[in-house]
């Protein structure tokens, strides 16, 4: 939701008499929409105090929770009435719900009024709102007033660095609805305002706003606590009393002149190594034990705050057994956010930091990480991966912070942070590490990645699946990269499919054994720079450039192929792909060749004169190569050169067969006819291999149409005719 304090005329929607198509294009009209109001005029934006007004509108992807087990989502922004599609995404039920209907914003306030909220200037985080409707309608309405505490102080350099408000009566928790008001009637929970890095107060009033229910307050206290380790108090005069009603401000004045140092501020906490840190958080947060570092948490986990000089010492202790100071870890159930408190200055990591965060489906932010400090780590692997499955707000990680010397595995790192849009890494150290497989996996809505100046890969081995499935990178720059010690390369690029441009021109891949899939399903590539490759210990490539769909031309021929066994699909669906250059490839380990030019429809000539096949192959159909649809498909294809010795070593083919030839290469949809160019002795061999040219591809259990062969000598040109042809 959209707040301000300037005096305005609240933004009036133009939904009546639309159609959805109308103002939203992409929505399915078979998924169930609500239109989601606010109160009318007197009371429904009037949070009103001092002069000031609260304009209050819905904005685009807003979401709200309807019936206890359904999100809805806003499609229209900067408007007080939107209409909200159902999300269904995940494990979220694709069935609708049913009326009666009771929606809340945000979604999980459902699950009570937050005991944790974020400072915003002149402003407030959030006003829980609530609507009850039999039909789709949803009249929202203001569950809760503000509390505006107006803070001064007369002593120099204070930063407040969170605010603590207690009562005799609850200020947060789990509520009931009673005349559109938000009634916690248990207990005397309070309600903590975080104000991140700080926010400095002097003589003239800084207003700091709170969501609280309406109630008479008595015995209320007002607790500061600042950047730097020092804290203040004030109580209300007994017997006086606050009210504060719903949908309207209580503002209040508090001097706090009387600061005091807390003891054993300062020095270093050590936190629990990455699997502990975060089982205990997941267990704490579904009240029970057992849970591990990979249990999935979609729903309880929100923020994680970290607080250092902080003289808050409730909740469990957490800290690492050899630590120096204690770390304390509060847990609010009804917003869902963990504060780590400690009275150090900075929070150390252990070696060990690996899975963090992991799985930890609901986390929208982690604040404060610049206190973290990292030095020691070795192990970040799958330090983020899977976090923020869920309600895809975690758009930025700061990792401005992050010095990493010792580090040794950033495997699956950010694996499936499905909704980070950039990652700045700088300021870390790689220069030790050794994995960085799946490490941007299905980060399919990242849109920038900084690796900085001084990034290097130098000792790493295995970068399998690195960028999988980037679909929204559009470029990588690759500039710093040494591979001289990889192994594995094998999906590294699959499905960047927006990427254009690829340079990995400073490769040294002479170590690389597999490059399977490497820039498979690139769809939008143009140019791959494979220039510096050396493939001698690579045994697989199949799909190598398969389904790169606007690849324009591919020069292989510093490519030695000698060990690779299986070339399956290499160039398939290069639709687009007019010059492929394979001279010096050697095929005679080869195990698997079928599509290895399948559908490249654009591809006018193929010459395989200067690549070795199996010079001593048997008949065919006695050897040790899947060989089918080699030539699949290649509408615009018109000339083959096989030079003097390309043969296949061809494996008996039986899904594929045909006619009781279960060897045959097959090729399709070739318009006129073809030329292949070779001698005598090829001739005779590529006529007796069954070689179907059929027009309209391999038809089963039907007549089949030969495209027109000629055979060419490779050298002169002159006609030459096969001792038998039969593929007639």
């Amino acid at each position: 939701m959209k707040k301000s304090l300037i005096i305005l005329t609240a933004a009036v929607a133009l939904l009546a008499g639309c159609q959805m198509s109308e103002i939203v294009p992409g929505i399915s009209r078979e998924l169930k929409v609500f239109t989601g109001t606010l109160e009318n005029d007197a009371t429904r934006v009037a949070l009103v105090a001092d002069g000031d007004i609260y304009r209050v509108t819905w904005n685009l992807g807003d979401r709200i929770w309807i019936n206890g087990e359904y999100e809805f989502t806003a499609t229209v922004g900067d408007v007080t009435s939107t209409y909200f599609v159902q999300d269904t995404t995940g494990n979220r039920p694709d069935e609708p719900p049913t009326g009666p209907y009771t929606a809340y914003w945000p979604a999980n306030v459902s699950r009570g009024l937050p005991g944790v909220q974020n400072y915003v200037p002149n402003s407030i985080e959030f006003i829980p709102m609530a609507a009850e409707s039999n039909d789709e309608v949803l009249p929202f309405k203001n569950l809760v007033g503000l509390l505006k505490l107006n803070l001064t102080t007369t002593e120099g350099n204070i930063k407040v660095k969170s605010i603590v408000i207690t009562a005799d009566q609850p200020l947060s928790g789990v509520f009931t609805i009673e005349n559109s008001t938000a009634v916690v009637s248990e207990g005397t929970a309070g309600v903590t305002l975080n104000c991140g890095e700080g926010v400095a107060i002097g003589t003239d009033p800084i207003p700091f706003l709170v969501s609280v229910p309406a109630n008479t307050y008595t015995g209320m206290t007002v607790t500061v606590y600042t950047t730097d380790g020092k804290v203040a108090s004030v109580k209300m005069k007994s017997g006086a009393s606050v009210k504060v009603e719903r949908s309207k401000v209580y503002a209040a004045e508090f001097p706090f002149n009387s600061f005091t140092a807390v003891e054993n501020i300062g020095g270093t906490a050590l936190l629990p190594a990455g699997p502990d840190f975060n089982a205990t958080i997941k267990n704490i947060a579904y009240n029970t034990e057992g849970l591990d570092c990979m249990a999935t948490d979609e729903t309880e986990v929100t923020r994680i705050v970290f607080n250092t000089l902080s003289a808050q010492t409730e909740g469990v202790e957490i800290q690492d057994v050899s630590s120096d100071k204690p770390i304390y870890l509060v847990y609010d159930k009804t917003s869902g956010v963990v504060n780590i408190n400690t009275p150090a200055e900075t929070l150390v990591l252990p070696e060990d930091a690996s899975y963090m965060f992991a799985y930890m489906g609901a986390l929208r932010s982690i604040d404060n990480m610049k206190c973290l400090n990292t030095e020691n780590v070795v192990n970040m692997g799958n330090m983020f991966c899977y976090v923020n499955m869920t309600n895809r707000e975690l758009r930025h990680i700061d990792l401005s912070n992050f010095k990493t010397p010792n580090l040794e595995n950033t495997r699956s790192m950010f694996n499936a942070c499905r909704n980070l849009e950039s990652i700045d890494l700088s300021s870390m150290d790689f220069s030790n590490d050794t994995s960085m497989a799946y490490m941007f996996q299905y980060c399919i809505n990242l849109k920038d990645i900084n690796f900085g100046d001084n990034f290097t890969t130098e000792n790493v081995m295995n970068m399998r699946n690195m960028f999988y499935y980037c679909e929204a990178l559009t470029s990588i720059d690759l500039s710093h990269f040494k591979t001289d010690n990889v192994e594995n390369m094998s999906y590294m690029f699959y499905d960047c499919c927006n990427v254009e441009q690829l340079d990995c021109s400073t490769f040294n891949t002479e170590m690389v054994e597999t490059m399977a899939y490497m820039f498979a399903y690139c769809e939008k590539v143009v140019s791959v720079n494979v220039s510096s490759f050396n493939t001698e210990n690579v045994t697989s490539l199949a799909y190598f450039f398969g389904y790169c769909y606007r690849l324009q031309s591919a020069i292989l021929t510093n490519f030695d192929t000698a060990n690779c066994t299986n070339f399956g699909n290499f160039f398939r669906c290069n639709y687009e792909n007019t010059h492929i250059d394979i001279a010096g490839f050697n095929f005679e380990s080869a195990t698997e060749m079928r599509s290895f030019f399948n559908r490249c429809d654009a591809l006018p000539k193929i010459d395989l004169s200067e690549t070795t096949g199996a010079k001593d192959a048997p008949l065919p159909g006695t050897g040790s190569a899947y060989c089918g649809y080699f030539f699949y498909g290649t509408k615009s294809l018109a000339e083959i050169n096989v030079g003097d010795s390309f043969r296949f070593w061809c494996k008996p083919n039986s899904p594929f067969s045909e006619k009781g030839t279960d060897y045959e290469l097959r090729c399709g949809s070739i318009p006129g006819g073809i030329k292949m160019y070779c001698d005598q002795d090829m001739c005779d061999y590529w006529a007796s291999t069954g070689l179907r040219w059929l027009e309209h591809g391999y038809q089963t259990g039907g007549s089949t149409n030969p495209i027109h062969t000629t055979f060419l000598h490779y050298k002169t040109g002159v006609e030459l005719f096969p001792a038998e042809w039969p593929a007639d």
